[in-house]
């Protein structure tokens, strides 16, 4: 928003000199008139090669960013709890502690397992990450326990599915379903191109059951080592060698494969002094499931079903890959039989391209309106034209050097996008504006660029998420406005001037009540200082009263209810609850689908049978927002199950906690040396948060430990029937949960062979203290040979950098994070705890401070570069100081916005921030350096300035709010991520216009009046 850069109509017109007697100004652009052609067709061969490019650009929600978070799993099933944090989690967390780079281990012991989150710092190479996180787990995988196993993982935000598919059946049971799955559709979908991977959620595994009985098989003088030495010793296949007859070679093999239940059936078992015992009388075989898949169940829109989740390559469009998916949609329909039918539960390309499609329409409307604006003030349909199709083409250049640079359309590059196209207008008045006066033209345009240009340097120097997040809208800046700049100096001029460098005039005039103002500049000096002390007290007066959040909440249109039921509940209860919270959901008219898993998550971690999710989808027009439809959702919970314990993300905002490790909005970490002492200090600090107003699911992270019993064998009774720990446990695990012994053909899928005691017989404590034990002298029962008690109550052990922590967090509702943060931290100061024990906050409010400590000083960073362009142009001290305080007054004028709207500062309204004290810099620069040029007192030398300056001023200004105000007003999802960047912007081109007409001519008017008589003199 420059102003233009045209003479002085109303001095002596003797002073100007012929544009033939300009010394290097004139014969420049009499140069680019000549050659024209040649810069337009360059112009048009870039824009079609950027054109070309910008169909291989990716779309997303948000930029693509290399997480710097690796996620390791290490199990150990037959390790008690007790000792997982000696032998397991400790040496693990040292062992990766001493990775280069390595800036934080979080790590969570629980029974049989350990999961450890790394996080390193931005910009490392997480591929390399990877490989040395490998390798450390490598090196200390000896010393762990045998049979511990470990698993690592890149954070990234490919591991959220794009596309989630139901498979349902009235007619078909879950192993068919799954079949179905793994085997037809899964295929069909990795082919896909842009598709990673493919994942099955619950579905039940087809195996072919041993059901041994064991006293028929003791009767019948056998054992089960009998059973499961014969299996696999007769499901064989083995080349024994070649034949060579009637002039052929051929293959020789033993082929003794077990071909399906009657072949298991008919096997013998071989007996020292007895005759063959078919298996078929001591054991019943028939198709059945993996006894693991009961501990997960699955549902979408209240049915039994089979989720298959489809996960986009790390770098491709979400959009593109589920619009690849949508195409093939019909042949994937044929390859499913009659009567199996496939809904989509979650469709993360269409949250995508309804966000995309709202910006973007916000965008063109916006673009329509400032070119509106401009020809309302031009009234010449040549200019305008040139300016309707170089900007396009501006724009479509950008997008093309974000191609070649790796970069992606999002809502942040669109969101630059918009706000960097009224100042690529901007730059077209200028040269519309100022085409006659071409000596003056070069160095206050190229000064006036620079002064946005370079306030968005501090935002490459950016760390953490904020960093991450708002570097590709600084690039989309950067690059849209040095285009712009390029364009405007070398192109434009050429198709505005004629041959001999001249072009129209436009008649300057200034309005009345402006030239009232400054005619009384004596007397309004020091009402312009006062102003300056009202708008300070103003910017204290914001301080208490402008709401702060992280970052701006977007309506997804789909949300995750995380739902923990009390530990130890059954299967059966948890699904039952469940259950109920999905019919209460399909009782909602802005409910689209559900899908539940109950023992299953989203992501990688690890899952207990009580632990279940569900993914809500609504329809695209609704009455009610997404975060009143989470209200009335959670008001049900709290009333009709109060045992369970809830969280209400959205689908993207949990994946991006999960990449950036934070849990939630605001967490609570309770630090000391005795966990007992810390278990003490819980109670309070849960008090404490849950009695913050706004603050709702309060909950502790770390969750007690399912109820285990211990099964201790008596040495005396172990000694006296010859058995040993090893042969107790080969019995439980057979007769519990069985024993795969190899796998069947049937169809040419192979099926697990699995041998177990008859299912369902030792469900209870006390069955499985009748249990029968194999031992030389018979079946004896368990409670004979070992006595079964219950272990002390445990909990989920959490450390951060090998230091115990306790995590107790909360979601906000109704208030900003900045309000409840404050609220903590006084309470926080009051709180009375152990010596040994200390409480500090975690969560986004952490992230908060962080990010507003950087971009504060980024805002300061731009205001200082801003002054370094100012006082290059004007070689003078009071300039800088002049339009710092105008910068200043717009930056107010931008949080008085976000105040008045009722929206929050956040990281992106403080990028808006940043923004406006570039192009406060630049108007005020344009109206300053205008009036230094010129000869007469201060009141005369601004009211020239201003005279030539208004209109453009006002054209300008009044473009970029057009240009804005759709994302401002519009509603839809994406809007919501710029709406708060929009208003802040807006509110600043107000101050910006305010300062660039009014308070500038004031201050600079009092205080050159002075040194302007003396020069004048």
């Amino acid at each position: 928003m420059r102003g233009d850069l045209g003479p002085d109509y109303h001095g002596d017109m003797k002073n100007e000199q012929p544009l033939e007697r300009e010394s290097g100004g004139g014969a420049f652009f009499r140069f680019l008139h000549r050659h024209r052609s040649t810069l337009l067709l360059g112009f048009v061969l870039l824009t079609t090669l950027a054109g070309i490019r910008l169909f291989s650009l990716p779309v997303a929600l948000y930029p693509s960013i290399d997480y710097p978070r690796i996620s390791v799993i290490v199990t150990t099933h037959d390790l008690p709890f007790s000792q997982m944090s000696v032998r397991v989690t400790r040496p693990v967390s040292v062992a990766l502690r001493g990775i280069a780079g390595v800036r934080e281990i979080r790590s969570r012991t629980s029974r049989g397992s350990a999961q450890f989150f790394v996080r390193f710092a931005w910009n490392t190479p997480m591929v390399l990450a990877l490989s040395r996180v490998n390798q450390a787990i490598g090196r200390v995988m000896p010393d762990l326990p045998a049979g511990s196993r470990s698993r690592a993982i890149r954070m990234i935000s490919a591991d959220t599915p794009v596309l989630q598919l139901a498979l349902s059946s009235a007619t078909r049971s879950l192993p068919e379903l799954t079949d179905l799955a793994r085997y037809r559709l899964m295929p069909f979908l990795v082919n896909v191109p842009g598709v990673w991977k493919t994942e099955i959620v619950g579905g039940k595994t087809r195996e072919l059951h041993v059901e041994v009985n064991p006293y028929e098989l003791a009767g019948a003088g056998k054992s089960l080592s009998d059973v499961l030495g014969a299996l696999p010793a007769h499901n064989r296949i083995g080349v024994v060698g070649r034949l060579s007859e009637y002039h052929q070679i051929a293959l020789l093999e033993v082929h003794n494969a077990l071909s399906g239940p009657e072949a298991v059936r008919h096997l013998y078992l071989p007996g020292a002094g007895q005759a063959p015992l078919p298996l078929s009388q001591v054991a019943r075989v028939h198709w059945g499931g993996a006894p693991g898949d009961d501990l997960v169940r699955v549902a979408a829109n209240g049915r039994p079903a089979v989720l298959l989740n489809v996960y986009r390559a790390h770098g491709e469009s979400a959009l593109k890959v589920v619009r690849r998916i949508r195409d093939r949609e019909r042949t994937l329909r044929h390859l499913l039989p009659s009567g199996v039918s496939v809904r989509t539960t979650y469709d993360q390309g269409h949250v995508i391209g309804q966000a995309i499609l709202h910006v973007a329409s916000a965008l063109l409307v916006g673009i329509g309106a400032a070119f509106a604006v401009v020809l309302l003030f031009l009234r010449r349909p040549r200019p305008f034209f040139l300016m309707a199709a170089f900007v396009p083409m501006i724009i479509v250049l950008t997008l093309g050097a974000l191609s070649f640079l790796h970069q992606s359309i999002n809502l942040l590059t669109l969101g630059g996008i918009a706000a960097g196209t009224g100042l690529v207008i901007d730059d077209f008045v200028v040269v519309l504006e100022g085409a006659n006066r071409l000596r003056r033209l070069v160095r206050p345009f190229l000064f006036s660029s620079l002064a946005t240009i370079v306030v968005l340097l501090p935002l490459f120097d950016l760390g953490g998420l904020a960093g991450a997040f708002f570097r590709p809208l600084a690039l989309t800046l950067l690059l849209l406005l040095s285009i712009s700049l390029v364009v405007n100096l070398f192109l434009t001029p050429s198709f505005l001037l004629g041959p001999s460098g001249e072009s129209d005039r436009v008649p300057r005039s200034l309005p009345a009540f402006l030239g009232g103002v400054l005619g009384r500049v004596r007397t309004t000096r020091w009402a312009a200082l006062f102003s300056l002390v009202l708008v300070l007290a103003l910017a204290l007066w914001f301080r208490d009263r402008l709401p702060t959040n992280f970052m701006p909440r977007m309506d997804e249109g789909a949300f995750l209810i995380d739902i923990h039921a009390p530990p130890g509940t059954s299967v059966e209860d948890s699904s039952r609850a469940f259950s109920r919270i999905e019919a209460f959901l399909a009782t909602l008219p802005e409910v689209r689908s559900t899908s539940r898993r109950l023992g299953a998550e989203m992501g990688f971690y690890i899952t207990e049978p009580t632990k279940g999710d569900i993914i809500v989808r609504l329809h695209d027009h609704r009455r009610r927002s997404i975060f009143a439809v989470i209200s009335s959702v959670r008001a049900f919970v709290r009333a009709k199950e109060p045992e369970l314990e809830v969280d209400f993300p959205q689908i993207l905002e949990d994946s991006l906690n999960d990449l950036v490790g934070t849990e939630a909005p605001v967490v609570l970490r309770i630090h000391g040396d005795d966990r007992r002492v810390m278990e003490k200090a819980v109670p309070a600090v849960e008090k404490l948060l849950a009695g913050v107003p706004g603050v709702v699911d309060v909950a502790r992270t770390s969750r007690p430990v399912p109820t285990a019993y211990r099964i201790n064998l008596r040495s005396e009774m172990a000694a006296t029937y010859h058995v040993d720990p090893d042969q107790v446990i080969k019995n439980l695990r057979t007769g519990l949960w069985g024993v795969n012994t190899g796998f069947v053909m049937e169809g040419g899928i192979p099926r697990p062979l699995r041998v177990l005691e008859t299912p369902g017989a030792f469900r209870t404590l006390e069955e499985v203290r009748r249990f029968p034990v194999e031992t030389p002298s018979g079946l004896i029962p368990l409670s004979r040979l070992a006595r079964i008690g219950g272990e002390p109550f445990i909990s989920e052990e959490d450390d951060t950098n090998l230091a115990p922590v306790i995590s107790i967090e909360g979601r906000i509702s109704g208030t900003d994070l900045g309000t409840v943060t404050r609220s903590l931290d006084r309470d926080l100061a009051r709180l009375s705890l152990p010596s040994s024990v200390w409480v500090d906050l975690g969560g986004y409010a952490l992230w908060q401070k962080k990010s507003f400590r950087e971009l504060s000083l980024a805002l300061l960073g731009a205001a200082l570069l801003s002054v370094g362009v100012i006082y290059a142009l004007t070689r003078r001290a009071a300039p800088p100081f002049l339009l710092l305080s105008g910068v200043l007054f717009s930056v107010l004028m931008a949080l008085g916005a976000l105040t008045a709207t009722g929206h929050s500062l956040n990281i992106s309204s403080f990028v808006g921030l940043i923004l406006v004290a570039g192009i406060t810099a630049e108007n005020a620069l344009l109206v300053l350096d205008r009036a230094l040029s010129e000869a007469g007192s201060a009141r005369e030398r601004f009211s020239l300035a201003l005279s030539d300056r208004w209109r453009p001023l006002v054209m300008t200004h009044a473009a970029n709010v057009l240009a804005l105000l759709p994302l401002a007003l519009g509603r839809g999802a994406g809007l919501d991520m710029e709406r708060s960047f929009a208003i802040a912007v807006l509110g600043g081109l107000l101050g910006s216009l305010v300062v660039s007409s009014l308070l500038l001519p004031l201050l600079g008017a009092g205080f050159f009046a002075r040194s302007f008589e003396r020069s004048s003199s």
